[in-house]
């Protein structure tokens, strides 16, 4: 083809700069032999946002940022997972497993950490399941501790 361009398969490339076209039809594949590290960026790299309108599927998902996103998954600290919807924090995952909701600290109870911490505006409540069937639920307030089942 005149522009050089017509093969979508393109191995072994460090930086291959192709042309924009306004309508494109049909794969890319990228091939690097070579996985991602904190020094290589794998087979591609994307400077600029990327627009998906199917399924994004991959072996597994590394969040790369610290800073908070308005929506979505990010590093706040060293081996903790967040997330973010409405450029609020949420929720995090600590190294040890432990969740907190609402809150960026895992509760302590006496020399315990919690696995998991729950901070509600005005009221905490931990619904208790099993087979999708509401068995129960925690709720905490300012006065009082509620079980119910």
């Amino acid at each position: 083809a005149e522009d050089g361009i017509r093969d979508t398969s393109v191995t072994r490339v460090q930086t291959c700069a192709l042309p924009i076209y306004s309508v494109w039809a049909g794969n890319i594949t990228v091939t690097n032999t070579t996985a991602a590290t904190s020094s290589n960026s794998g087979a591609l790299t994307v400077a600029g946002g990327v627009g998906v309108g199917g399924n994004v599927i991959a072996a597994s998902f590394q969040p790369v940022g610290s800073a908070l996103p308005a929506n979505g998954m990010y590093l706040p600290n060293s081996n903790t997972l967040g997330w973010s919807t409405n450029s609020t924090a949420h929720m995090y995952l600590d190294p040890y497993g432990n969740l907190s909701i609402n809150t960026t600290s895992i509760a302590q109870v006496g020399y315990q950490t919690t696995s998991l911490t729950v901070n509600g505006a005005t009221t905490a409540v931990v619904g208790l399941y099993t087979g999708n069937t509401q068995r129960g639920y925690i709720s905490a307030n300012s006065s009082q501790l509620n079980l119910v089942s």
